[in-house]
């Protein structure tokens, strides 16, 4: 491995260290629970970036299971961050369609 390759995975590195940090720091500050979870999403994201990384490194092709596992567990995730949102947004109002429905989301 060349050295120009070597100082860019190296700056890769200390960008994702930061990024995970700061992930970090917004799942213990919060405000509210909806922050927390994207941010362990973003943290999730950042593991990711860390496995290319790693894989890139030492040439593991093996690391590629590793990150599909990964992006899936992602994913369903912030799936399950936003229908948690969208139920706690919808609580207490009619889901029924023959409702209708005002502009301001509203049972008329």
């Amino acid at each position: 491995m060349n050295e120009i390759a070597i100082w860019l995975m190296a700056g890769a590195a200390a960008v994702l260290v930061a990024a995970a940090g700061l992930a970090l720091v917004r799942i213990v500050r919060g405000p509210a629970g909806l922050d927390r979870m994207v941010a362990s999403d973003v943290l999730v994201s950042v593991l990711f970036g860390f496995f290319c990384l790693i894989g890139a490194w030492w040439q593991f092709p093996q690391v590629t299971t590793v990150m599909v596992s990964l992006s899936l567990v992602a994913f369903l995730g912030a799936v399950a961050a936003g229908r948690y949102a969208a139920r706690d947004r919808d609580r207490g109002w009619a889901r029924d369609e023959r409702v209708d429905m005002s502009a301001d989301g509203r049972p008329s």
